[in-house]
Formats: C-alpha cells, structure tokens, sequence
C-alpha cells in the first residue's frame, strides 16, 4: 500500500516543473521561426500550463518554500521561452544568448511569484494544499 502512495507524490512533485516548461516551450512557440498560421491558436493557451502549476497543483507547507517555488517556476517558463524566441542572437554569441534568455526569464519569474502569491488565494479563497479537488 505504501508503495502507491509515493510514485504518486513524487509525480506531484515534478509535475508543476514539467507544466512550467511546456509553458515555456508553447511560449516560445509563438515566436518565429515557429509562427505558423496553424499555430494561430497557441498564444491563447500558451501560459494555462504555468497557470495550472500556480493555481491549482498542490503547494508546499510553508510560504517561504511557496513563494520560492512559485518564482523559480515562473523563471523556468520565462527562460525555456526566451531561449527559443531569441536564438537568432547566436550568430553573434552564443554565450550571451544563453546569459540574456537567464536573465529576461527573470521577468517570468517576478510574474510568476506574484501570480502565485498574490493572485492564488484570491482564486480560491484562502489557499489550501490539497489542489484542484477540495
């Protein structure tokens, strides 16, 4: 019985960094060289997995782990995305594309920190750890 129990707490611990980083993979998505008119439906939806991550997966105990956790999720989406959209800059430095896609991800992250602290107990009164079936 016990050996249920942890293969799915342990998926509950890496899925909100897999939703951050699809997040950022759809985001950078919507950018050339990816912008494709079959594609025009991304933008749309292109934040719902940091969203669901923020929002609704469970969080942890304490709020200097959650807001720690909510910012660095945050920082990931920003900076897979920047990756992706400025890869044009390689062909001036490879070094510096990889430096400045780490720090403009950091604007993801401020947001992300907010969203997760300022704007998750306001969408569900309060906060609880238990997610989206309470």
């Amino acid at each position: 019985m016990t050996g249920e129990i942890q293969p799915q707490r342990a998926q509950l611990t890496w899925l909100p960094w897999g939703l951050a980083l699809l997040s950022g993979l759809m985001v950078g998505g919507c950018f050339p060289p990816f912008e494709f008119s079959g594609l025009s439906w991304l933008p749309w939806v292109a934040l719902a997995p940091l969203c669901w991550a923020l929002w609704i997966s469970p969080r942890p105990a304490s709020s200097k782990l959650w807001a720690r956790q909510a910012f660095l999720l945050g920082w990931l989406c920003g900076t897979v995305s920047f990756l992706i959209s400025l890869f044009w800059i390689t062909t001036v430095t490879g070094l510096g594309w990889i430096l400045l896609s780490i720090v403009v991800g950091l604007y993801h992250g401020l947001w992300g920190l907010f969203s997760g602290v300022v704007l998750r107990p306001i969408g569900n009164g309060g906060g609880g750890r238990r997610g989206w079936r309470e």
